[in-house]
């Protein structure tokens, strides 16, 4: 194994355990705050705008004006796993949200395989057919409990964060 891929390793640990460091609280949180869906959506979305216009600046706002397409299909993504996102969260549970989240790498990997025909080994495909399985186990017993949107929503999250970070990885955006 080259120096790259254990780079590439260490790189994709220390961005997985971040996010997790990140995405755990500001879940719960979510639920704490006393307001509708739309207004956590709109300071979400202004406070990560604030965020990804800092991280811009500090790199290269050109870089960002050349984006094209790929940048305005990550736009699109990045703004509906938002949203879905926070559907999720007020409407089932915190953990079964978290768990749909999980599934963004296996749809980061289906868009690989759709979009830039990057092709996906046996192994791979039966890896998301297992964790798409271990998923719906875990939905199982609250699809009658009128969480069934919510849980939907967390897999639309996921797969709008797969798509982003899919975009990432193969254009450079």
């Amino acid at each position: 194994m080259g120096r790259t891929s254990l780079e590439d390793r260490r790189k994709g640990l220390v961005l997985g355990l971040a996010g997790v460091v990140v995405l755990s609280p500001e879940s719960l949180l979510i639920r704490l705050v006393a307001a509708d869906r739309w207004t956590i959506v709109f300071w979400r979305g202004l406070l990560l705008a604030f965020g990804l216009l800092g991280v811009s600046l500090i790199g290269s706002f050109a870089g960002v004006l050349r984006m094209g397409k790929a940048g305005l299909l990550v736009a699109v993504l990045f703004g509906a796993q938002a949203v879905l996102f926070v559907t999720s969260i007020t409407t089932t549970t915190v953990a079964n949200t978290l768990v749909a989240l999980s599934a963004a790498p296996l749809f980061a990997a289906i868009y690989e395989r759709v979009l830039f025909r990057n092709p996906l080994s046996r192994r791979m495909w039966l890896i998301i057919a297992m964790a798409m399985v271990g998923i719906l186990v875990m939905f199982g017993g609250t699809i009658g409990g009128g969480r069934l949107s919510g849980n939907l929503a967390g897999l639309g999250a996921a797969a709008g964060y797969g798509g982003c970070s899919s975009s990432f990885a193969t254009t450079g955006v």
